[in-house]
């Protein structure tokens, strides 16, 4: 019996014990799951705070740049190499396939600026990935690796490219223009041929409006001529710059290059691209390497940055476009498809597109490397479209919105014209002048001002401080002087035909 008793003692003793677990594993539980739900609120305060990010600079650490990715971090620490700054453990949303390339170089990118552009790593163990970001003193990256691959989608990108490479037939055209042949049999120079007369020069190019064509030329030779809806005659067989898609597949065949707004074919000679109100025609040009492939071989061992980009434009002064800034430099030869880009992007180095038919090496062309020959060389990346038809559709893309950038709306420019409108642009920083109704020659400003006020709608009145007040004729494109002096010349506004700036007043 007592026997019986100590038993049941000791059994109800285990349940309680028991019990006892059950309950405390359950306000564990209980407890966790709060903390869990907690920290998910957190996470989605966090979250939504970062999708309010407008710019790179806003963020503060790569947890919050991971947030921002759907992307989960674990733990940052501080690295035991020598070489690295910070460790960085997460989950990834993504596998190192080439389709989210974009992803990745936000990663790098917004990384490198939350934390001040230190040298880290960022580890995914369970994809088995590790970026390794390697940063310098002048605020920008300066290489990364993925896997202990160097640039490591542009090698995907690049191997993709060169395996589908494909080579666009050329359009039979026989007959052009007579501007255009004249220029053609001028090898491609305007010397002895009558353009007409030059109305103005706007972003890059000469303005001959009446004419009804535009002309950009690079060392005397043309680069780029563009008919306007003012040329009345064929411009292409019998194609004008108002011919309809219809009419062009008809006479020309199927477009080459082809966008929702651009229609593009290649002949021997030259490019011609047909948009609204406008056609465009580039040169075919052959070029020799020669001189530029032991500049390229030299740099692999100088790393000097000035002295490679320097040189190549003493060989090659040809180039269309050259931007250089702190951390970036991009020199571009559009006709001869290459491109020299130095910058804190993923794509580094020279980038030859299908256009491009000059050699790799001394010995090599594109040719031998999709032929399996040899390698593409380690500072080379290759794309594979024609570079002459990406300018193109920029150029379109980039022409002037005739509803969004009106003037009234920027600085530093007062009151509003009928007639035309003045926006500063980004790249020039000239202030161009735009006729709404083209009527009129659009022109550039050949000076910085402080301030501008419209008068009569046709008439730009502006002030350099310390110098004086002008006047701009928008339509006749003359200048004039109105007063001069060492004040600052504010403009304030125009009333009955006077002009109020500073504390003074002028009649107009």
């Amino acid at each position: 019996m007592k026997k019986m008793k100590r038993k049941n003692v000791i059994i109800l003793i285990i349940l309680f014990i028991i019990l006892f677990i059950v309950i405390c594993f359950g306000i564990y539980i209980i407890k966790i799951n709060k903390e869990k739900k907690h920290n998910q609120e957190l996470t989605e305060q966090k979250k939504q705070q970062v999708e309010q990010y407008t710019k790179v600079s806003d963020f503060n650490s790569i947890e919050e740049v991971l947030l921002y990715l759907d992307s989960e971090f674990i733990s940052q620490q501080n690295s035991e190499d020598e070489n690295l700054d910070y460790v960085i453990k997460a989950k990834l949303k993504y596998g190192i396939d080439l389709e989210y390339k974009n992803y990745y170089e936000k990663l790098i990118e917004y990384s490198a600026s939350a934390i001040k552009y230190k040298n880290f790593a960022i580890i995914d163990d369970e994809k088995n990935i590790e970026i390794i970001v390697l940063c310098n003193d002048s605020q920008s990256i300066s290489s990364y690796y993925i896997n202990n691959e160097k640039f490591y989608f542009d090698k995907l990108e690049t191997k993709e490219n060169i395996d589908n490479i494909s080579k666009n037939e050329t359009t039979k055209a026989n007959n052009t223009c007579e501007i255009l042949e004249k220029i053609m049999q001028n090898n491609w120079t305007t010397l002895n041929v009558e353009l007409g007369s030059k109305e103005s020069f706007y972003k890059n190019y000469d303005i001959y409006f009446d004419e009804g064509y535009r002309i950009r030329k690079i060392n005397g030779i043309v680069y780029n001529i563009i008919f306007t809806e003012k040329y009345k005659e064929n411009v292409i067989e019998e194609l004008k710059v108002n011919s309809d898609k219809k009419q062009i597949e008809n006479i020309l065949g199927k477009p080459i290059f082809q966008t929702s707004n651009c229609l593009g074919y290649k002949t021997e000679k030259f490019y011609i691209f047909f948009s609204q109100d406008e056609i465009s025609i580039y040169p075919v040009i052959t070029y020799s390497t020669d001189e530029i492939i032991p500049i390229i071989e030299n740099n692999e061992s100088t790393k000097d940055v000035n002295v490679f980009i320097n040189e190549f434009k003493k060989i090659w002064q040809d180039y269309d476009i050259f931007k250089t800034s702190k951390n970036s430099t991009i020199l571009q030869y559009t006709l001869k498809g290459i491109t020299i880009k130095l910058d804190n992007t993923t794509k580094q180095g020279i980038v030859l597109y299908s256009n491009y038919n000059g050699k790799i090496d001394k010995e090599h062309t594109l040719k031998d490397v999709v032929e399996k020959i040899v390698g593409l060389p380690e500072n080379m990346n290759f794309i594979n479209q024609d570079l002459v038809f990406l300018e193109e559709i920029n150029r379109i893309n980039c022409l002037d919105d005739y509803s969004e950038k009106d003037n009234f709306a920027s600085k530093p420019i007062l009151n509003k014209s009928s007639k035309f409108k003045a926006y500063i642009d980004i790249d020039s920083n000239q202030l161009c002048i735009v006729s709404i109704n083209k009527r009129c020659a659009n022109s550039e400003l050949r000076e910085n001002l402080d301030y501008g006020i419209w008068f009569e709608d046709n008439k730009l009145i502006y002030s350099v401080s310390g110098r004086g007040i002008y006047m701009y004729n928008a339509e006749e494109r003359r200048y004039s002087t109105i007063v001069e002096g060492k004040e600052n010349f504010k403009l304030i506004k125009i009333e009955n035909k006077k002009l109020y700036y500073d504390e003074k007043i002028i009649n107009l």
